[in-house]
């Protein structure tokens, strides 16, 4: 479907969509590019709108031909516009002069995602809120296998750089937010979920962890700054550091998550 909205009302909309207050008063996010649009179309988004750039029909592309044949086909309005107007949308950055407005996911409750019984992982981000940091936590929590990404205070997973750095994880995993780690905590006993928490000194050495066939954890990670509330941790059921080398004193959180994921699966 072609033409019905014009090109300044959809890139001005994508614009806004850049901000927190637009995502909110829109329910919109956006995407750039060629594959996160063709991972968000494989996951079954639902795709408001998209915008082409000009010089997009002008050049032999045969994948971007698909691709706005497959957006048409899934009755998303396409709009062409001059290449100068969606390179400023997106911030000057090179996306293949293809971008889209998507419906952000509506709230999810954690037990509907979760299985009712039997092992479960959950990776949790507590106070994260650098948007490149929840973007490779997304992507992490998926390529190690979690059941759900869950986010606690003011990250917002939805931010343009966390939507580009999951690479298209955050439409394929189950992501969860809640205002505060007190309702978290709530929401995983209610699901029989034990915590985690990842702390860079003082818990049980990771080695030494080896987790039941049925284990149903949630590995929590706080922010790279801060790490996890000193008032949270004693709250949780287990802590657990990982070694690192003398003189070091962190890894990076989506670092520190992949190890803990991979060494805390179910064997």
């Amino acid at each position: 479907m072609r033409g019905v909205m014009h090109w300044k009302s959809l890139t001005a909309a994508i614009e806004r969509s850049s901000t927190p207050r637009g995502r909110e008063v829109s329910g919109l996010f956006a995407v750039e590019g060629f594959r996160l649009i063709e991972r968000a179309l494989a996951a079954g988004l639902a795709i408001e709108s998209a915008v082409f750039g000009a010089s997009l029909t002008s050049r032999e592309d045969e994948r971007a031909r698909r691709l706005l044949e497959r957006l048409e086909a899934a009755g998303v309005e396409l709009v062409e516009a001059p290449d100068e107007a969606l390179l400023k949308a997106t911030g000057g950055r090179e996306t293949g002069a293809l971008a889209a407005l998507i419906r952000l996911p509506g709230p999810r409750e954690l037990r509907e995602v979760l299985p009712a019984a039997g092992p479960c992982r959950v990776l949790v981000a507590v106070g994260v809120d650098d948007p490149g940091n929840l973007g490779a936590l997304a992507r992490t929590a998926l390529a190690g296998g979690a059941d759900a990404f869950v986010i606690t205070g003011v990250g917002d997973p939805y931010h343009p750089r966390a939507v580009r750095i999951s690479r298209g994880s955050l439409f394929r995993i189950p992501v969860i937010r809640f205002d505060a780690p007190e309702q978290l905590l709530e929401a995983l006993e209610a699901s029989e979920v034990e915590t985690l928490a990842a702390v860079t000194t003082g818990g049980r050495p990771l080695d030494e962890v080896v987790p039941p066939a049925d284990a149903r954890w949630a590995i929590c990670m706080g922010s790279e700054a801060f790490g996890l509330p000193e008032t949270l941790v004693p709250s949780m059921d287990h802590a657990v550091s990982i070694p690192m080398a003398e003189g070091v004193d962190s890894y990076s959180v989506h670092a520190a998550a992949a190890i803990l994921l991979y060494a805390l699966r179910a064997r």
